[in-house]
């Protein structure tokens, strides 16, 4: 198969010459991003869905989940997957700074899962559905339930290495977000081997409690 997932060309030409994303930079909610920081978390899209969700995507169709023993068995690489996905912070990229989120544009957000579908719609289903969920927790849940579920599903807060990722190229940017750690707002970070950015000194994800 091609490793080419979605064409970058035709996807940049899609966000910044038709649709204009790059403007939403301008708007305040976006102010702390621009079009390098856009294209830094596709690229980080692009590079994981093709190392983790798209390695076993025949083997998916061919291995379907299954009950065994009253428990529902997968392949290993659907919770790696997953996992990596989540600990990226994909899951609360679109989500205020206050939750852990990245205030990514939506549409940007969508650019980056449609790397991963195209690598493995199978098992993209679960981090969307996760995604779905917590979302509804966000906007409908008490505040006990966002209590609970929010803390549970720790990629919905601050353990997730693309903030420094796509704001590694400004030294305003990395002030901020250091700024933030420092005062509570963001996990400390060590440096992540092979990504150009940094992770969190451990823990994991959401996948815990959604695939396992």
């Amino acid at each position: 198969m091609t490793d080419t997932l979605i064409d970058r060309r035709d996807l940049s030409f899609q966000l910044y010459e038709v649709l204009g994303v790059d403007v939403l930079a301008e708007r305040e909610r976006f102010a702390d991003h621009s079009r390098d920081t856009f294209d830094a978390v596709i690229e980080t899209a692009d590079k994981m869905a093709r190392d983790t969700f798209a390695n076993h995507n025949r083997a998916a169709d061919q291995d379907e989940p299954r009950f065994v023993n009253g428990n529902v068995a997968l392949l290993p690489q659907v919770k790696q997957a997953f996992d990596a996905y989540a600990r990226a912070g994909f899951i609360a990229g679109r989500y205020d700074y206050e939750l852990g989120g990245m205030q990514l544009p939506e549409t940007v957000m969508a650019a980056c899962n449609g790397f991963f579908t195209a690598a493995n719609p199978s098992t993209a289903g679960y981090p969307f559905l996760t995604t779905a969920a917590a979302n509804l927790i966000r906007v409908f849940g008490s505040e006990s339930q966002k209590s609970l579920f929010f803390r549970l599903c720790e990629a919905l807060h601050n353990r997730n290495y693309l903030h420094p990722i796509i704001m590694q190229g400004s030294s305003e940017h990395k002030r901020y977000f250091q700024g933030r750690s420092a005062s509570g707002g963001l996990h400390n970070f060590r440096d992540f081997p092979g990504t150009g950015g940094v992770r969190p000194s451990g823990g994991s994800a959401c996948a815990g409690s959604q695939v396992g």
